[in-house]
């Protein structure tokens, strides 16, 4: 009889699921087999003998179609596994071996499609400052294209050919297109302080970039996913497409959907990160806390970063998504709050202290599209406060 041992090895390479996290892991698939070692120590040793097995393989791509592949696998399987399983109980490792070369073979060029994009290297590779006073747009060849509009608007094609609809069309816009089938084309939209713009992606689904943001997004999606990545502030309405679910994700965050409207924050620099639903449905995905929460149309889903701790609340939705129609609107907002949203809008530096002003709330709306000096004069007055400018500094203190 064969072992335990050898025999759970060789349903892990029956399993595709482990084979997926093996070659191309994810946050979610670490919790679940690391869970699984921690509750059997013959599973861990025999995860762990795979592991160090695939990794030791290194071999190059046959040139064959991933119908081929499929079927050279299942002839392996059955050849190498079920025909030798009774008959040779000495080579199951040598066996295991032969399917994890395969498996490489096989599968690493289909899975890596689907592989998890390490956002964190892309935001790394590009420093903020890249995009200076004007909007930067960096290409999938890493081409930088600045953009000197205060409103830049940039609608991709079908095919993932990008024009501003502000200087008609990018001389780069047939870079965005892939020459490699399997190659996702990312692009990086790059927006200062001061400064908003409109993307409407190639699915149809459009976005509206807040001030001091990034926004990752492919020239064209993969057709099993959907995906963007957002560092700062975004609402977008996506277009509905139920076989292709649609994620936006931050660096703590992930938000499913197949079709709605929702505004994402997740400034970098702030304390909180907040998911406001406008219409339809989204499952916000948590993985500091390694929950899913479930929102309904007027919920926010907060999480606050200092203290881990995530709430949901019925709000009033004008609130967190006015400022795409130039506006902002407070409904006894501390004062500090509404000011560290002006600094990002205006591109400013506003000085306060912080104790002298954190009692204080305020209500009503500004319009933005109003000159800074009118802006500041109804906040003075909402907030009993006193403002003086010099070149690109506001102080701000209390009467």
């Amino acid at each position: 009889m064969m072992s335990h041992h050898k025999q759970y090895i060789l349903n892990l390479l029956d399993n595709q699921n482990f084979i997926q996290w093996l070659l191309c892991p994810s946050d979610e698939a670490d919790t679940y087999w690391h869970a699984i070692m921690e509750t059997d120590a013959t599973h861990k040793d025999a995860i762990i003998k795979v592991q160090e097995l695939v990794k030791s393989v290194k071999v190059k791509e046959p040139s064959l179609s991933f119908g081929d592949k499929q079927m050279l696998w299942a002839k392996i399987n059955r050849q190498t596994v079920q025909k030798n399983r009774f008959r040779v109980r000495y080579a199951v490792y040598a066996a295991t071996a032969a399917a994890a070369v395969w498996l490489v073979l096989l599968f690493v060029p289909s899975l890596m499609r689907n592989a998890e994009v390490d956002y964190r290297s892309v935001l790394q590779a590009t420093g903020q400052e890249s995009a200076g006073n004007d909007v930067c747009l960096i290409l999938p060849d890493q081409k930088i294209v600045s953009l000197k509009d205060d409103n830049v608007e940039l609608i991709y094609d079908t095919d993932g050919k990008v024009r501003n609809a502000a200087e008609s069309a990018l001389a780069q816009s047939n870079v965005a297109a892939a020459t490699d089938a399997d190659a996702l084309q990312l692009n990086q939209l790059i927006v200062p302080y001061g400064k908003t713009s409109y993307v409407m992606l190639s699915d149809g689904s459009k976005i509206w970039v807040n001030s001091g943001s990034r926004l990752i997004y492919p020239s064209v999606f993969k057709p099993n996913k959907r995906e963007i990545f957002v560092e700062g502030e975004i609402y977008i309405e996506v277009a509905k497409n139920e076989r292709q679910p649609f994620v936006v994700k931050t660096d703590l965050m992930n938000v499913k959907v197949t079709g709605t409207s929702f505004n994402v924050q997740a400034y970098k620099d702030e304390p909180a990160q907040n998911i406001v639903l406008v219409s339809g449905a989204v499952t916000v995905a948590n993985a500091a806390q390694k929950e899913s929460v479930r929102l309904l149309p007027n919920q926010l889903y907060s999480y606050n970063v200092s203290t881990s701790i995530s709430q949901v609340d019925t709000v009033d939705i004008y609130d967190y998504i006015c400022w795409k129609y130039g506006f902002l609107h407070f409904s006894k907002e501390e004062l500090t709050t509404v000011l560290d949203r002006l600094q990002k809008y205006y591109n400013v530096e506003i000085v306060y202290n912080k104790g002298e002003l954190e009692h204080i709330f305020v209500s009503g709306k500004l319009d933005l599209k109003d000159n800074m000096s009118e802006t500041l004069n109804s906040v003075a007055l909402a907030g009993d406060v006193n403002y003086n400018i010099e070149g690109r500094q506001i102080m701000i203190t209390k009467k």
